[in-house]
């Protein structure tokens, strides 16, 4: 199992390497999240936790962020949002990073923990820079997330901070879930990883 380390070798550069062109890849791949059309679900997040979980790296893992951030660059509606997606998938790291330094075995409860980090680290911090987006500088841009929840959602708020709220509530749903739907497609894989690598070692 890899450490959490800066060290640069020729393994974890072909390690790098080969997670880089799986996250760009993946990253194409958006699912949509039917409460809010500007928010997707982002297939590109997986190879980034399973490499953390796999070799605890931080910097590298730092790196398939960025990785991700570019292959954004392709698909992007709003180029807004691949600024916020490196910030909730390097903040849903950070949880990880924090429960799990020192750990060499990723015990279950120490997983645990740290996907409650996760979670509560990508919510706090994408509510936080969503407020700050929408009631500052995207007033517009609220509006017509208003006018879609508005569609199907009864009991909008006539006031502008009733209204952000309802929105930041959808927003923190939805990096909720898809924090847990990475983790529970991360995991298991980075386990094959590590058992193949602990076989031939």
């Amino acid at each position: 199992m890899g450490r959490m380390t800066g060290k640069v070798d020729a393994k974890l550069i072909a390690r790098i390497s080969i997670f880089s062109s799986l996250t760009f890849l993946l990253s194409l791949i958006e699912l949509p999240y039917p409460l809010l059309p500007f928010l997707k679900f982002n297939i590109g997040e997986i190879p980034i936790l399973v490499f953390f979980l796999a070799f605890k790296n931080i910097y590298a893992t730092v790196i398939l962020a960025v990785v991700q951030a570019l292959g954004l660059l392709v698909i992007a509606t709003y180029p807004i949002g691949i600024l916020f997606k490196f910030l909730a998938v390097t903040s849903m790291i950070l949880g990880f990073y924090i429960a799990l330094k020192g750990d060499g075995k990723n015990s279950i409860k120490l997983l645990k923990l740290g996907l409650l980090y996760s979670v509560f680290f990508r919510v706090a911090i994408m509510t936080l820079t969503n407020f700050t987006f929408l009631y500052f500088f995207a007033p517009g841009f609220l509006k017509n997330a208003v006018n879609y929840v508005s569609g199907y959602l009864k009991f909008m708020p006539k006031g502008i901070l009733g209204q952000l709220t309802i929105i930041l509530l959808l927003t923190a749903i939805f990096n909720a879930i898809h924090t847990v739907i990475d983790y529970l497609i991360s995991h298991p894989i980075a386990n094959i990883i590590l058992r193949f690598m602990k076989h031939f070692k």
